[in-house]
């Protein structure tokens, strides 16, 4: 039974059908065996939904990380030019020393330019995990059809929420009120990405800063205000953390271990896998992880990471 892990969902399905045209025996063999599949099944699809957390989660951590070396990076590019500018003012005396305004000073380079794609995108994945957070948790309880498939709802369904424990519904309120609610606003912010494009500054300490929509649900352009100057990384620094406080209270309350975290892999039910050989590569930490299937047996191996990939900029 070890090789139901490696056969894809529609073979499963066309067992299952097999079966039940085929269900005589005494022993009702074939209809444990059935249930033994259907449950193959529900666990494929609980296991695509823990590693699509998983994904989004790490996805998360890398871009945060990324986005914060691009601000020092900014913050950097924009000093080396001015330090340029004396050096060409000491040749040329016309050629003025850069000086920041006190109400900054805009700065447009291919770094800002990727900061600028990365924020949409790191706000919108918060906004994924906030919702298939309570789905996760219904394929370990047994209740994943009844959870509805968005935060706001989940929230509002108490009932629901006492399944999973007597404090669990304020644990929800909570967050939502202290920042789940606030960050839900900017879940597409793509679409005011362009306007995003007119409203960062340096200031006078170097420092970047793009600004968030004042009223991001707002759809009418020409009212998209930047008053309140909402800083997009203070923003995502802030709400990644609280979400993962938000996390961390329910999963104590469930009852649930602190345990650190490793990257996995699974078998897609949605592709055909090799029945032997190297089956799947995925990287953990500073190596590389080879799954491999022979006769039956899956055995790994571990091999160091020795080429690190990253853009560079001039």
């Amino acid at each position: 039974m070890y090789l139901i892990d490696f056969i894809n969902e529609n073979e499963l399905i066309r067992l299952i059908e097999l079966i039940q045209k085929n269900d005589e025996n005494d022993h009702k063999l074939l209809k444990k065996c059935k249930k033994y599949l259907c449950n193959k099944i529900y666990r494929k699809e609980r296991n695509l939904y823990y590693n699509e957390f998983l994904f989004y989660a790490n996805l998360l951590i890398i871009h945060l990380k990324r986005i914060e070396d691009f601000d020092i990076a900014i913050s950097d590019q924009l000093i080396g030019i001015i330090e340029s500018s004396k050096e060409e003012h000491v040749k040329n005396e016309k050629c003025p020393i850069i000086q920041i305004p006190s109400n900054g000073i805009i700065f447009n380079s291919n770094i800002v330019n990727e900061f600028l794609y990365l924020v949409p995108n790191i706000l919108n994945t918060i906004n994924i995990l906030q919702d298939r957070f309570f789905t996760l948790l219904g394929y370990f309880y047994n209740i994943s059809k009844k959870i509805p498939n968005t935060l706001p709802k989940v929230k509002d369904n108490n009932e629901l929420l006492k399944q999973f424990g007597k404090n669990i519904p304020k644990i929800v309120g909570d967050y939502w009120k202290n920042d789940g609610k606030f960050i839900r606003g900017y879940r597409n912010i793509k679409q005011h990405s362009f306007f995003l494009l007119n409203n960062y500054i340096i200031d006078t300490g170097y420092k970047f800063h793009l600004y968030l929509p004042d009223n991001p649900l707002e759809k009418d352009s020409n009212k998209i205000s930047y008053k309140n100057k909402i800083d997009s990384l203070n923003v995502i620094n802030i709400s990644v953390d609280k979400f993962n406080i938000f996390v961390d209270d329910v999963l104590k309350e469930l009852g649930c271990n602190e345990k650190n975290f490793s990257n996995k892999s699974y078998i897609s039910p949605y592709s055909e896998t090799p029945k032997n050989g190297c089956i799947n590569i995925f990287q953990t930490g500073n190596e590389f992880i080879c799954l491999y299937l022979q006769n039956g047996s899956l055995t790994s191996n571990h091999l160091p990471n020795k080429r690190e990939y990253s853009l560079k900029y001039s």
